[in-house]
């Protein structure tokens, strides 16, 4: 009987080796080993039992190769699964640091939440209305709740408001060096932070802002979740009415849509983070420098339902 067993996987292994998930083309996708699987883990030995070679069969989603790579205006795009940590498809550098704009408010809004309580009060200071990019109707001293400023910061990506947390509770130079720490913690090893808003001077990697979307997913949905509102009406507690409209052209166009965020200056161009499901599992698409973000997201996930099956 082993020796029947033997002839079969040795019978069976160059059809195994054929599908296996090494035989994809990666472009410039060096390993990131805290964050994607290890490739050669699949390539077992003829010795091992029939349990364990039948672990080369290849895990779904699987990709059809008769179809051209989507044509968009992004000099980077990726997208990740996130349960298997496979990359599904890339345009360009894996790992190449470009300036991400108002991304950056998704570590923003990471540090905030670990450092605040749920009551601290965030206050306006007229420092904080120099920046541009807020609300026409927010004036120094007025005050906010720090859900109410979740959502000015992840629904209408007001840049007054990623001033005002990042000096509350510290001082701005120390709420930056947490965002960078962080970073670092989460093995975002080609990002920096100078500011909380993202105007200017902050880069990352789509492979790091797959790491921080993967800790979002593990320890904070319901950043995902502020960031997945329309059009959305609050009223303070100060009983001023703020009328917000969420940057995302792609709310509720995208099916399994979980959340995301947008980011756009002339030196960055466009960016968008995307995070939605397909059945269990769930994908963060990215693109940067982009002259079409949301044009070139819908022809990544319009390409990803047509070229990938899911059993």
């Amino acid at each position: 009987m082993l020796q029947i067993l033997t002839s079969l996987l040795i019978l069976l292994n160059p059809v195994i080796a054929f599908f296996a998930p090494s035989h994809v083309p990666i472009q410039d996708a060096p390993k990131i080993e805290a964050a994607f699987t290890n490739l050669d883990d699949y390539k077992l030995p003829l010795s091992e039992n029939i349990f364990l070679a039948s672990q080369l069969v290849p895990s779904y989603p699987i990709r059809n190769w008769n179809t051209p790579d989507p044509q968009i205006t992004a000099k980077i795009a990726l997208v990740f699964e996130t349960s298997r940590q496979k990359i599904l498809w890339q345009k360009d550098g894996l790992r190449e640091s470009r300036p991400i704009a108002s991304l950056t408010k998704l570590m923003t809004a990471v540090i905030a939440k670990e450092i605040m309580l749920p009551d601290t009060p965030i206050t306006l200071a007229p420092e904080d209305l120099l920046v541009e990019g807020h609300h026409q109707n927010l004036q120094a001293g007025d005050f906010l709740s720090l859900e109410e400023a979740f959502y000015l910061l992840l629904v209408s990506s007001d840049n007054s408001i990623a001033q005002a947390l990042s000096r509350t509770q510290t001082t701005e130079p120390e709420f930056i060096a947490k965002m960078n720490q962080k970073a670092n913690a989460l093995g975002m090893t080609r990002t920096t932070f100078s500011n909380a808003s993202g105007l200017n001077g902050n880069l990352s990697t789509p492979a790091d802002l797959f790491l921080l979307a993967r800790y979002i997913n593990q320890n904070h949905p319901d950043i995902w979740s502020i960031s997945a509102q329309p059009n959305i009406t609050i009223i303070t507690r100060a009983g001023k009415t703020l009328e917000l409209k969420n940057t995302n052209a792609l709310i509720g166009k995208v099916p399994g849509l979980i959340g995301g965020k947008t980011g756009y200056t002339p030196q960055a161009a466009g960016s968008l983070l995307l995070v939605f499901e397909v059945g269990e599992e769930r994908l963060v698409s990215v693109v940067l420098v982009s002259s079409d973000r949301f044009g070139d997201t819908q022809k990544i996930i319009s390409w990803y339902w047509q070229n990938y099956f899911n059993q």
